[in-house]
């Protein structure tokens, strides 16, 4: 760091100097410092990639959700195929800004451009089901399981697709497969549970409620495991 400082004393024009400084200001927790740093850097290259990136990554790191997406998208307007950028617009827009519907579009074009990426490929399914495109996840989950069979997630998540289409009897079918192929999943146990208590099966429900909060310790499981004890005294006979 001292270093890079003195280089930049010295050269305040040189943005790459600045661009490291920052990076390692960052590593350090000094934010604030690493900010400066890169704005003056984009102020002498305002076309800098790097600059641009570490300055987005820096507004999510302390919650800067808007700014840092601004920033995304400025290199998304230079560069439309970016991979990083693209995942990351996707990212912040439906996790961090709860909005699936906008994130969509990124969302696609990430996973187009590398369609053997089974992470970018689950996340559009996500999003897709989020976002109310029930038949659109589908086709995103079965195409990722023609790829990898035994792909927990994409089971479990074609599980939650029938699950809210009302199909009980194939959401708990798709579950109980997702549940084997992964030992045991929680994800899977909890979607399984959920379609028993959709068939009043409460006391299969309290079982995999149970066994998920065994594996995992949530204490959401636990609340849920109440809850089907309550509707089982309450509403079953």
């Amino acid at each position: 760091i001292t270093l890079l400082r003195e280089r930049v004393a010295n050269h305040p024009e040189d943005a790459v100097s600045r661009n490291n400084l920052s990076c390692f200001l960052m590593k350090q927790g000094r934010m604030q410092e690493a900010q400066a740093e890169l704005l003056e850097a984009l102020k002498v290259r305002p076309l800098d990639i790097d600059a641009r990136f570490n300055l987005a990554f820096l507004h999510a790191q302390i919650g800067q959700v808007r700014p840092a997406l601004e920033h995304y998208k400025a290199i998304l307007e230079r560069f439309p195929d970016d991979m990083r950028a693209l995942s990351e617009v996707c990212y912040l827009m439906s996790e961090r800004q709860s909005n699936p519907v906008d994130a969509q579009p990124f969302c696609e074009r990430a996973a187009k451009g590398a369609p053997g990426d089974r992470v970018l490929a689950m996340n559009l399914g996500l999003v897709q089901m989020r976002a109310g495109n029930i038949d659109a996840a589908e086709s995103t989950f079965k195409a990722l399981l023609d790829v990898a069979p035994e792909n927990s997630g994409a089971l479990t998540y074609l599980g939650y697709v029938a699950l809210q289409r009302g199909e009980f009897e194939e959401a708990k079918a798709r579950f109980e497969v997702a549940a084997r192929a992964a030992g045991e999943n929680p994800d899977a146990l909890v979607g399984l549970a959920r379609a028993h208590q959709a068939r009043h099966e409460y006391r299969e429900a309290a079982a995999s409620y149970r066994r998920a909060y065994e594996l995992t310790g949530n204490g959401i499981f636990f609340g849920a495991l109440i809850k089907v004890h309550l509707q089982r005294y309450y509403y079953v006979i």
